[in-house]
């Protein structure tokens, strides 16, 4: 087991650029999805039945983010998933504008606070805590606004070469071009009334439903995308190399696999004991795993979290206990 300190240094350009790889990788269609069903539910319809699906749909995005990023669930958030529901629902069933504005703040707050509590160290809280912590999400994230091309760049030039990916861009170039058309189909029908009587005709909408629907559709886009990536990006440093660590392990054993004859070194007990760091993760412990080219696994943790993990270990393995140099006092 060996310690991840703050001194040692990180390579955080290459850090940076695998995390952006791996959350559009992970995250992009879901939340393009999401910006579809946003505009969609709250299109000419703030005070109906769509507010409820809405909360639905911000629910769905949020647990697929924690799937993502093996968060544990915890009462607080069930609750809270609970409670925008409940928030969606008095919506529907209210016609007092004022209630439903309070409304809005509220699933607003509901929905960041989710975030917060999936990423960040909350204990010790208090609810002026909590506000602070969503008032400087909502106004930092802003400066993410270029995070999703930048990220998509990124991704694409990891995976151009990647033929399992071809399905994947077919699928996100259909969702990206849907918008496209439609900004195309208002720009046509505001120059030329024949071409603006036949969609209307067709499609029974104007000029200015296109717009409203599309300011809705990029503001679901870019607050969703922006919003969890900054949050994301807050998380703790050691979380960050410890999921990096682990899937970087994974990918580079996994090519054992297509190799000519096909091996592995890994063993039924490899994978065993990679299956006990997940749970112990899922209980709350903070460890995860890495692989050389070996059966060996290796567990990082913190040095603080020694004391409670080496005897869980050892009942079933034999382990050996390192630690990393600190650094801190070197040139």
């Amino acid at each position: 087991m060996t310690e991840q300190k703050k001194s040692v240094p990180v390579n955080t350009a290459s850090l940076s650029q695998e995390e952006a790889i791996f959350f559009f990788g992970n995250l992009a269609l879901p939340i393009l999805l999401y910006a579809l069903a946003f505009a969609t539910f709250l299109f000419k319809n703030a005070r109906g039945i769509g507010v409820f699906f809405f909360a639905v749909s911000s629910i769905l995005l949020l647990k697929k983010t924690r799937k993502v990023y093996q968060k544990a669930s915890s009462k607080s958030v069930l609750l809270l998933y609970c409670l925008s529901l409940a928030v969606g629902l008095s919506t529907f069933l209210t016609d007092n504008t004022a209630i439903i504005i309070l409304n809005f703040i509220a699933l607003f707050l509901l929905i960041v606070s989710i975030l917060i509590l999936s990423f960040a160290n909350t204990t010790g809280w208090d609810f002026g805590d909590y506000l602070k912590e969503v008032f400087f999400t909502a106004l930092l994230s802003v400066g993410y606004i270029g995070k999703p091309t930048s990220d998509m760049k990124a991704y694409l030039d990891r995976e151009k070469n990647n033929e399992k990916s071809k399905t994947r861009y077919i699928i996100l170039g259909i969702l990206l071009s849907v918008p496209l058309v439609v900004i195309l189909a208002a720009l046509l029908s505001s120059a030329d009334l024949v071409f603006a009587r036949l969609l209307a005709k067709i499609f029974h909408f104007n000029a200015a439903d296109v717009f409203l629907f599309l300011l809705l559709f990029f503001f679901g886009l870019y607050s969703a995308y922006c919003g969890i990536r900054y949050v994301a990006d807050k998380d703790n440093d050691f979380e960050k190399v410890g999921e990096l660590t682990e899937r970087n392990a994974l990918l580079m054993h996994s090519t054992t696999k297509t190799a000519s004859p096909a091996f592995s070194y890994l063993t039924d007990k490899s994978y065993e004991a990679m299956e006990f760091v997940r749970s112990l993760r899922e209980e709350g412990k903070r460890c995860y795993f890495t692989m050389d080219a070996g059966p060996n696994v290796k567990v990082l943790c913190l040095e603080e979290d020694l004391d409670q993990l080496v005897p869980l270990f050892e009942q079933d393995y034999r382990i050996i206990v390192s630690k990393t140099k600190d650094l801190s006092h070197e040139d």
